[in-house]
């Protein structure tokens, strides 16, 4: 899970000339890499017609195609589990038994809604 400081519009890496953010280790007050920009207005409207348009294909699924691609949601974030809470324990200073707790509760969750 390399981050890239860009955003995912419709499966699309873009990187505006925007502004920048850097988020930082409460813990430490150290800042993190890398720079994420800012999204322009362009790339807000773009992300929510992308959203429009994969919701209208998605609830015309039947039902076990959506109950899979939430079982899917659940294994990918399983797939990272330990880069994803390294860099959550990192941003939020929590104890990564916590964020283990609550990775697990969330796939949990993605499974009972896929059933």
């Amino acid at each position: 899970m390399a981050l890239k400081g860009v955003q995912i519009i419709a499966s699309e890496f873009r990187a505006s000339d925007g502004n920048g953010f850097a988020a930082v280790n409460p813990a430490t007050g150290r800042t993190l890499e890398p720079r994420f920009l800012e999204a322009s207005p362009a790339d807000v409207a773009s992300a929510v017609d992308a959203a429009a348009e994969a919701f209208d294909r998605y609830r015309i699924l039947p039902l076990e195609q959506r109950a899979q691609f939430l079982d899917d949601i659940g294994e990918e974030l399983l797939s990272c589990a330990p880069e994803l809470i390294a860099r959550t324990s990192a941003e939020t200073a929590l104890d990564e038994t916590r964020l283990e707790g609550e990775l697990a509760r969330t796939v949990t969750q993605l499974k009972l809604f896929a059933r």
